[in-house]
């Protein structure tokens, strides 16, 4: 059993939290910027440096027989979607011993839903959480608290000033506990597969916010090197067991444990005892035990069959298809595919996944659900770079394979995609059909049936024919710049060709982060992303977007345009989403400035003001047809011309103002944006009075 001192740690804001049994051992430390699990010598660098992008929830999962952490911490950061805890608990398994540990600050709070979900969960301090806090929670997945701390902080950003240490008894592998008492408690919970019905560990310690001798001490606490008993009893049905007291630089603290039986685990062989005895549950069994965030695949009581029938199209184009996917994460592998498995045309015969180096978990997981894996072996420090080689090994190695494919289809693990994801379009000016819009939000897209032609980057779910296939395949293969593969192919493959996306989005980007995407991003630009779930809404109008066709309709879409009087009212004013919105196909029309070569038009001031007002992606111009954007509000079609840059400008009224970004107009943007991202307050409470509500 590892065991730490103050002489160790100088840093006077240390909280370590234990949990140990005869055998195992689950256990941390953090000093408020620093984390560390003792004695596991794979534990990932979680960087101390103090920038932002590190701080928040870190979560870690152990495996409640051997006290092994399963997989790689889970990160959650302030301005993230904290929703996103919610599914992240779902799917993990009953059982689990879970760590909670707050990390920095929690510089934009926690919202009240996840306070109330983590209370509901056990946690009796989630309430009380606050700025520049410390906190830790060890707690079983469908049964109780382990062991719970909090700190209150001396002033704001600062870490209490104390070196706290706790130890507490788990079951060992045989039910059988240290000679802790067993005291029982009074509350009941139901008892998670695997574990007794015995009342289950708990432990909860509060420490002072001042250092000792400070005359600011809260009542209760101590001012001496001699800690004192808290003025307030335990909770009702616990007991007392000892006081806890350990010198830190900043001075002393006092605090108190308590206690209650311990919980008693079975062994990992019996793990869903209800399902077969055949080999192939045998192996899930196995991989169920092993890893974690698999939801209904481990569900003892109602597990996912893994039936994945092939689904034809009547009148399909896309028989001969082979569909690509790079993987690396593997429960958002699973996620995806099951999506992918029950949409219409899923043929899994011509299924091929990729991941650069040997992938244990992957592979397992492939087996259980027959598909196979290739590994690429492709190296490189950059990971756009990495990236870029994937993509051309993939496409080489499936040309080589499948003869007869006439269509590539590229998904990525951390996408869904809805049930009419499958379609195609053959028009020598496409280069791509893709599953997924930029531009579709609820407020401006409304049509699951319309689809468009954009100059759009092929992200998200898409198809392209073998001929460009093997283009971008001998294009990538010789670059000799650093560039994201994706940008590439939009600047120096696809030439003047465009993609057929849907008004409605047929993929949903659900992954919390990815190598371009930060969590600040995946909440403001795609958590609210619109995403058609109708299998019934197959696209329709296809015949319609041969190019001079859709160019001919655009052109007498902006012939009949109310044009928008930007000076008059524009979307940054606060009702303008409902004062255009309409139940009819009305035409609006607005043009923004906008200037330079169409073809490399990516970064607009206008545009970015214009997007972040209207709540769609803001970071760089995406998915126009010649400088021109749709979208709609309700029925109404609105559409933004790029005045000059765009042919489309000629069709300007003189008069016409042409939308610019002012500074103020820009403030409002970056307001619009962050409107949800609401600063809490350091402290929600005198810490005294949080310790006397909490252990009322």
């Amino acid at each position: 059993m590892p065991s730490f001192t103050a002489s160790e740690f100088p840093n006077p804001r240390n909280l370590q939290i234990v949990g140990k049994s005869g055998r195992l051992t689950v256990a941390a430390l953090t000093n408020y910027s620093d984390i560390q699990i003792p004695g596991d010598p794979s534990f990932p660098d979680i960087p101390a440096d103090g920038v932002k992008q590190y701080s928040g929830f870190y979560i870690f999962i152990f495996n409640q027989w051997t006290g092994k952490r399963i997989g790689n911490y889970f990160h959650i950061q302030p301005w993230a979607d904290l929703s996103y805890l919610r599914r992240f608990l779902d799917s993990l398994q009953p059982g689990r011993i879970i760590l909670f540990v707050l990390k920095d600050d929690l510089e934009y709070g926690l919202p009240q839903e996840i306070r109330d979900l983590l209370q509901s969960l056990g946690s009796m301090a989630a309430g009380s959480i606050g700025r520049g806090m410390l906190w830790g929670w060890l707690w079983v997945k469908g049964g109780r608290t382990l062991a719970e701390t909090l700190t209150f902080p001396t002033e704001e950003k600062t870490g209490a000033r104390v070196l706290f240490m706790s130890s507490v008894e788990l079951a060992d592998e045989g039910g059988k506990t240290a000679s802790t008492p067993s005291l029982r408690s009074s509350r009941t919970q139901p008892t998670p597969a695997g574990f007794s019905s015995s009342p289950i560990f708990s432990l909860l310690t509060f420490l002072p916010p001042h250092p000792a001798g400070s005359p600011s001490s809260p009542a209760g606490f101590s001012s001496s090197p001699t800690p004192a008993l808290p003025p307030h009893p335990p909770p009702a049905g616990f007991s007392l067991l000892r006081r806890v007291s350990r010198v830190s630089p900043g001075g002393f603290s006092s605090g108190f444990s308590l206690l209650t039986h311990p919980p008693r685990v079975g062994e990992a062989s019996q793990w869903c005892p209800q399902w077969p005895d055949s080999e192939p549950w045998q192996r899930r069994r196995k991989f169920c035990s092993k890893y974690e965030q698999y939801g209904d695949l481990c569900s003892c009581s109602s597990p996912n069959l893994l039936d994945f029938p092939d689904s034809k199209i009547e009148n399909s184009q896309i028989e001969k298809a082979v569909i690509v996917v790079l993987a690396h994460r593997v429960p958002s592998l699973y996620k995806s595919l099951k999506t992918v498995a029950a949409a219409q045309g899923f043929n899994r015969s011509r299924f091929e996944v990729f991941t650069p180096a040997p992938h244990p978990e992957l592979s397992e997981f492939l087996r259980l659900v027959g598909l196979p894996l290739t590994v690429t072996h492709e190296d490189s420090e950059f990971v756009a770079t990495l990236i870029t080689k994937q993509f051309v090994f993939m496409i080489e190695f499936v040309l080589r394979k499948y003869k007869d494919a006439d269509l590539l289809i590229f998904l990525e693990e951390d996408v869904s995609v809805s049930p009419d994801f499958f379609m195609s379009v053959d028009d020598p000016s496409l280069f791509c059909v893709s599953a997924h819009n930029d531009l579709s939000y609820p407020q401006t897209s409304y049509d699951p049936r319309a689809v468009l032609r954009a100059e759009s980057y092929t992200n998200y779910g898409w198809m392209v024919t073998r001929s460009f296939a093997a283009e971008m395949a001998a294009g990538m293969a010789h670059m000799e710049m650093e560039f994201d593969w994706d940008i590439y192919t939009f600047y120096y493959i696809r030439g003047n060709r465009e993609c057929i996306i849907p008004e409605v989005s047929r993929s949903h980007h659900f992954g919390q982060s990815g190598s371009h995407i930060s969590q600040y991003s995946a909440r403001v630009l795609f958590s609210t992303k619109n995403f058609n779930q109708d299998p019934a809404a197959l696209v329709e109008g296809v015949e319609r977007l041969e190019k001079h066709t859709y160019e001919n309709h655009i052109t007498l879409l902006l012939a009949k345009a109310q044009y928008i009087n930007v000076e008059e009212t524009n979307p940054c004013d606060a009702d303008f989403l409902e004062r255009f919105s309409s139940e009819s196909e009305v035409v609006y029309a607005i043009f923004f400035h906008g200037e330079g070569d169409i073809h490399w038009f990516r970064i607009s001031d206008a545009w970015t003001t214009i997007a972040r007002c209207l709540g769609v992606f803001s970071s760089d111009v995406r998915e126009g047809h010649r400088g021109l954007y749709r979208m709609r509000l309700g029925a109404a079609h609105l559409l933004l011309v790029a005045h000059p840059v765009s042919p489309y400008s000629l069709l300007k009224p003189p008069d016409l103002p042409v939308f610019r970004a002012t500074p103020s107009a820009l403030a409002g943007a970056h307001r619009a944006l962050t409107k949800d991202l609401v600063r809490d307050r350091y402290r929600l409470e005198p810490p005294e009075e949080t310790y006397r509500r909490l252990v009322s």
